[in-house]
């Protein structure tokens, strides 16, 4: 059964072979008043609409979909199932650069001087100031953060929805599976009272420095899919260096801290794209029920509702 309780339609636009994720500019950050646009390219031409994807205790997806006639005509119930289609399909854009928005505090642009980008969608379709009652207002810097996901899906080699994912719901397959380890949340939870807590984040690009917790005395490191220190390379752009000055890896990662100082960081190839990140979570669940089972938990009839957060 699906996770997913609604589908909302907004707008529709045309668009080009190109389009713009973010086009904020830096806030009190010398030489960045003119900084460039986040552009992801090889985007196949035509019509597309925006949506909103509701899921079942989890923050929605904002979603840019090229137009079908399927889509055009589809009611609620054919929705859930195209989206839900779409997201299993889903892939890690092209360039590591497009998998996240860069860019934190920063000023927003007046929302009617705005282009059609995923930075106005989010805003529009995330409600935060009221659905489409953004004119005199301007887009938020809290809509989105720096490092929330973006995936994509393809047709061939070129992209046909771009998806704005807070919750990484995508990769968790939250969609349509309530799992029993819960990861990728990124702050202290327990499995049960008896159990020691955790904290689990994951993403793609550099994972450089995750670990640097002082509460951390005991480190890990595990390379899956034929990745190593020797595989590493990196990736730039004007945008990224302007704000950051640090470079992107070709990487995706997992990392488990637990409340004894242990942490395990798991790194796979970029080029893994989801199925290796899905992989990777999978593989994350099964060393977190392993680590609670140590600890004489028994975790076999917990279900996603029975983790804690703290």
């Amino acid at each position: 059964m699906s996770n997913i309780t609604k589908v909302t339609y907004f707008t529709s636009f045309e668009m080009g072979d190109t389009f713009i994720l973010d086009d904020r500019h830096g806030y009190e950050l010398d030489g960045n008043e003119d900084l460039q646009p986040h552009v992801m390219k090889d985007v196949e031409p035509g019509t597309y609409r925006v949506y909103r994807v509701d899921i079942d205790g989890a923050l929605p997806v904002e979603c840019v979909v090229r137009e079908t006639d399927a889509l055009k005509t589809a009611n609620e119930d054919e929705l859930v199932s195209y989206f839900e289609l779409l997201f299993d399909e889903a892939e890690l854009p092209p360039n590591v650069l497009d998998s996240h928005f860069i860019g934190e505090e920063l000023v927003a642009v007046p929302f009617n001087e705005s282009p059609n980008t995923m930075l106005k969608f989010s805003a529009i379709a995330d409600d935060l100031s009221g659905v489409g009652r953004l004119p005199e207002e301007y887009l938020t810097t809290a809509s989105p953060e720096d490092g929330e996901s973006i995936y994509v899906h393809k047709s061939g080699d070129r992209v046909d929805a771009i998806f704005h994912d807070r919750g990484d719901i995508i990769p968790k397959m939250r969609y349509k599976i309530k799992h029993d380890i819960p990861v990728g949340i990124g702050r202290p939870s327990r499995l049960a009272d008896d159990c020691m807590w955790y904290v689990s984040v994951f993403g793609a690009g550099n994972a450089d420095g995750i670990d640097d917790e002082p509460w951390i005395t005991d480190r890990e490191v595990i390379y899956l899919f034929g990745a190593s220190p020797e595989t590493r390379t990196y990736y730039t752009d004007a945008r990224q260096s302007s704000l950051w000055g640090e470079p992107e890896t070709n990487e995706i990662f997992s990392w488990v801290g637990l409340e004894d100082g242990h942490s395990r960081l798991y790194i796979a190839p970029y080029e893994s794209g989801m199925d290796g990140m899905r992989q990777m979570l999978d593989i994350t669940r099964e060393y977190i029920r392993d680590y609670a089972m140590s600890k004489s938990l028994d975790v076999s009839d917990l279900d996603a509702e029975d983790a804690q957060q703290l």
